[in-house]
Order: C-alpha cells, then structure tokens, then sequence
C-alpha cells in the first residue's frame, strides 16, 4: 500500500435486481451559513462547461480537454496477467467515444450477485472430513462459482483466494448528497443519474431532540462497504447527530412488521423523487433510514466524519474540537471514546491507524488511533480533504494543499484557486473542485487539466473510476479521461425535485464510498450461493483454512456473512448475518444460503493479503 501501481479492475458477476430502496446551509465563509492460519470464522487481528439542461438522469454533455482510453493492467498478487475491463452496465450518456477503466459493481439496489450452485449438477465433490456433509470450494472451479471483487485465483497461487494488491474494490453504483436546506439526503443512480430516493437526516423516534428537516443541516456523508450511508447533522444552534441510511432493501427494517419495507422508490419511473407523492417519499416512516444517535452538546457542530472499516465511524465537532469514535457495529451504536483536539475539525479522511483532519483555515491535523498523538501542519484556507495511497493528505484550500505528515511545517500548494472538495483516484491523481471548475492533478502536484462544471463542490471517485461532482445545483460524472491527461466529458445528473425546485446540495466527502474500501484500507470480497436442494434447511457451521495454505497475517483479517431463504427471490432480500466463532450469530435458514467472504488490509504499511484456502459451510 505504499507505492502507485496500474490498476487492473475486475469482477466477475450474475446480479439479481431488486425493485425499490430503491439560512444555514453552508458553513463558514459563505452567503448561506452556513491472523495466522485459523478455522474459525471471523478470524481478525485483534492488534491490530457548460453543462446542460438539468432534467431527470442523464442530461447534455460537454468536453473538456482530452480525451478516454482504455487500460490493461496487470492482476493478481500483482502478477504478469492483464485484462481490460470495460463497464457493461453503464447507461448514462457522454460525448466521449472512448473506455474508462472500470468495475462492474453490483446494480443498483441489488445484493445478490452470485451463480446458485445447486448439489445435483455440482462438479465439486463433498470433501470427507471436517466438511462431511456439507458444501465445499477449494480450487479454481469453485472459487469462479462465485463473484470476485478485487480477488484472484491466479498463479502461482491459484486454488485460493487472495487479494489484487494493484485492484480496485469497486463500490456501489449510486451516490448520496445532502440537500442541506431542507434536510434531505438524495440517492443517485451513478450509471443512469436518475434519482433513486430521498430520506430524512433524522430519525427522531431514536433521538426526539435531535435537529430534523431544514434544522439538522446535514452535509458530510461516508458510504461503507455494504453501500449504507453515514450522515453528520451539522445542526446548527441544535442537538446535532449521526444517522445510518441502508443504501440496499436486504438491510432496511420492518419496523411496523407488516412483512414489507416501506421505503422511497421511483414508483412512476419518471427519474425523480416526488416528495409530495406518498408513494415515493415517506419521511420518518421510512423504513431505509435505520438510526440516529446525538453527538456531542448542543451547538457542538458535527462536521467531520469518516469510517474505519472495522465497525467505527470518527465524528469531529467543530465548536467542542472533540473526535468521537462511535460503535457502529452495537445495537444501538454508542460512542466509545471522545479525544481532544489542538484545532476545529472540518473533515476527516483515514488511512490505516492515522486520522487526519481539515480545520477550515486552523492547522490541519493527524492522530495516531493507536496512541492519541497528534500532528499539525499549516495549510492556508484548508477546507475539503483526501489522502492518498501512500498517506499524504490532500487538501482544498488556497490552492491545493499536499501535506506530509511526516516531514511537517507547511503544506506544499499547488496552484492559487480556491478549492473546495478533493478526492484521490485508483491511480494517485487529485481531483480539486473549486466553484465551477474541476481539475485535476498528478500525484506530484503537476496539473494535467481542469474541466468547467457549474457551481462545483464536492467530488468522489464513482463505481467505475469516473469522478462524481457535486454541485449547489445539480450533480455531475466527470469522464476521468486517460492517466496523466486532461479530464473529458461532463454529463449532468438532476438533483431537483419534481415541481422543478431545486434545494441546496452540499457535500464533498467520500459520497459514493470509493474511498473507504481503496485507500482507507484494501478489500476484496467473494460472494457465492448454494442450493441445497431442500426447503427450510439450517445452516449452523462455517470452516475455513483447513488447508495449509490459509493464512491471516496481522494487520488483515477474514470476515463471513450468510443468509438463506426458500426461494432464489427471497434470498435476495433477506438480511445478512454476520458468523462468528464458526456460526452464525443468529439462526439462518432456508434451501437457499448465500456466503460473503470479506478479506482486509487494515495495516497501512502491510502489502500482503490473508489468504482463504478452502471454505466448508453445513
């Protein structure tokens, strides 16, 4: 993880769509205010332009200078192997003519993204032993029975699962922004830019005197591996919070146990979300929007927010200068521990076991998780922030500001626009929004290019390796065009409701969870199902590593989840349950079980994966 290396990106995937899940505003300076070889699972290490007309999805385009081209890249334990990707799903329209390297990650609103193996055509025989009686993969043919994210089986070390060290982990193919003024969090379709739904902030049954609706403010918001959404609730003179939005239906509650999930959806398919159409928009009974808890005292500001990983999002309060590291994982999610800070946090953006932080033109800040301590740096008018692979921050500002923590002083800056939102692509480059215009950088701080979108602010790394933009107005896919050249063509997606208002969007954190799966950490992930072949069978044990071969080293880990149900249909939309100890933490049940196998890199410094050599589950 300490080097830049080409970028081969490639899944291999049968999805299963599903239907449905589908003033203040500002902050300051702005009109508006603002393990070792194991056979248990779970096993971890415990050390460890002009734009166009803004209409529903996709609008007219515009070229900035450059072009796209396609790229071959080596796979595997960075192996010789190569392949070009190119995104089959990809639906919204540009004028360029050209590939971008991309992922193909699960559609929109889908979980399941697997063949189903069943045990009367399977080639795989039933291995004697500790996996008697149940279903086993070990070689080639079993692994590519399932949905390679960022994982290889190639040789030399082929018959095991391994992280692509030089992959990508593609995340979900929509975005989330706030639509501060009202209150809102808007879910986009990244391939189409049509609207897919809108959801309060705040859930006030969890925490009544929290900030809701135009009060709460909402602006960062961090999306996780599973395509859920974290939102700080700015809250401005209020009780300000931390809410979770479920980005798929399998993980939305039914909380009024009819047996359905009432929930925002495009029920017209007309591309927006009409907030006065019931059918669409369903405000505090949304059964998507999960949790909120408060955070910090009244007037704290929460406005800093990212996630680890690992079960923990980092909230910083602006006015208190507190980080706050928050259990996401409990039921309810508590905060754990609250530290002290030398400057305001604006932002925050992790890297390993480091937390960095923006602070709206104060020292800019890093702290060590493992001890407390930290460092500051000085960066003129530093607003949005980003690191990079190799753990230099990024940040807007006056100019673009790169930061080296670990020679310290002042930043380095690079240009003298005033920037706003960053963002570091698979390849190293910096994208610098800066109110109208896009650029974006080399890794060393030579610009290649910049291209006009209107009212830009926040930008994020999108499914496919194109940045989405964030703007006051509308959003935006900015082609990346080819590495080490000029951005190309912008395509505008409609962010307004459907009498034609348009709220006020801002956000320019990691919105479509790029960031979190790539640079924050390294994953990979297989996902497979099976059919046993008879209705309400239980599922009750897990094996894995059995096989010399398997390993989990420190700093990475091996996580499972299963679910089951009857029918194919079914399985699609049922909850996933996390296994530890070699079981599932809850009963699972069903002809039908799906197995999703999560291998990390949590160490920031580690270039080796765990390794999965065998799988057994009965």
């Amino acid at each position: 993880m300490s080097q830049f290396r080409p970028i081969i990106i490639s899944l291999s995937l049968t999805t299963v769509a599903l239907t449905g899940c589908g003033s203040n505003c500002l902050d300051d300076g702005f009109a508006w205010q603002q393990g070792e070889d194991c056979n248990v699972a779970s096993a971890t290490d415990s050390d460890a332009t002009t734009d166009g007309t803004t209409t529903a999805g996709t609008t007219t385009t515009t070229t900035g200078g450059g072009t796209e081209s396609s790229t071959t890249a080596g796979s595997g334990s960075e192996s010789d192997s190569s392949t070009t990707a190119v995104d089959p799903t990809a639906t919204g329209s540009t004028t360029d003519n050209t590939t971008n390297p991309t992922t193909t990650g699960p559609d929109t609103d889908s979980d399941s993204n697997t063949n189903t193996d069943s045990d009367s055509d399977s080639d795989t025989a039933v291995e004697p032993g500790p996996c008697d009686g149940g279903k086993y993969w070990t070689n080639d043919a079993d692994w590519d029975e399932g949905a390679l994210n960022n994982l290889n089986h190639l040789d030399p070390n082929n018959d095991q699962l391994q992280i692509t060290l030089d992959g990508v982990s593609a995340p979900m193919p929509y975005m989330f922004l706030a639509q501060t003024d009202e209150g809102i969090i808007l879910k986009l379709d990244t391939v189409t830019g049509k609207q897919l739904g809108r959801y309060l902030s705040t859930l006030t049954s969890d925490c009544a005197n929290c900030a809701v609706g135009p009060g709460a403010y909402p602006s960062r918001i961090i999306v996780d591996f599973d395509g859920d959404a974290y939102i700080a609730n700015r809250a401005f003179g209020g009780q300000g919070s931390l809410s979770k939005l479920a980005g798929q239906l399998s993980s939305c509650v039914d909380r009024n146990k009819n047996g359905m999930i009432e929930t925002t959806k495009d029920t017209n398919n007309d591309g927006i979300i009409d907030i006065d159409d019931p059918t669409e928009y369903y405000g505090q009974a949304d059964e998507c929007l999960l949790w909120t808890i408060p955070v910090g005292a009244v007037d704290a500001l929460p406005r800093a927010l990212t996630l680890d990983g690992k079960g923990f999002a980092y909230v910083g309060t602006y006015s208190t200068q507190k980080a706050y590291k928050i259990d996401i994982k409990a039921s309810p999610a508590a905060i754990v521990k609250e530290v002290d800070l030398p400057s305001t946090p604006y932002g925050f953006s992790l890297w390993g076991n480091y937390l960095y932080s923006s602070a709206l033109g104060a020292p800019v800040m890093r702290m060590d998780l493992g001890d407390d301590s930290i460092v500051t740096m000085n960066a003129p008018g530093n607003y949005g922030i980003a690191v990079d692979q190799n753990g230099i921050a990024w940040f807007g500002g006056q100019g673009l500001q790169r930061c080296d923590f670990d020679m310290g002083g002042d930043c380095q800056q690079f240009g003298n626009a005033s920037m706003n939102g960053t963002a570091v692509d698979s390849f190293g480059q910096i994208w610098a929004s800066a109110n109208g215009v896009v650029y974006k950088y080399a890794n060393d701080g030579a610009i290649l290019g910049s291209v006009q979108v209107s009212n830009s602010y926040g930008v994020a790394i999108g499914h496919d390796n194109d940045p989405r933009v964030i703007g006051f107005s509308a959003a935006f896919r900015v082609a990346a065009g080819a590495v080490g050249q000029p951005p190309g063509a912008v395509t505008t997606y409609s962010t307004a409701h459907k009498s034609g208002s348009q709220p006020f969007n801002y956000t320019y954190t990691d919105f479509t969870g790029f960031g979190a799966q790539n640079i924050s950490i390294t994953k990979g992930e297989w996902t497979v199902s099976h059919d046993s072949g008879e209705d309400a069978t239980p599922w009750t044990e897990l094996i894995f590593n059995q096989e010399p071969e398997g390993k989990v080293p420190a700093g990475t880990s091996i996580t499972f989840q299963v679910r089951a149900a009857d029918t194919e249909d079914a399985l699609a939309l049922q909850p996933w349950v996390d296994v530890e100890g070699g079981a599932p933490v809850q009963p699972v049940v069903g002809r039908y079980v799906e197995i999703r196998a999560r291998l990390l890199i949590t160490d920031e410094m580690l270039d080796e994966s765990p390794v999965l050599s065998d799988l057994c589950i009965k």
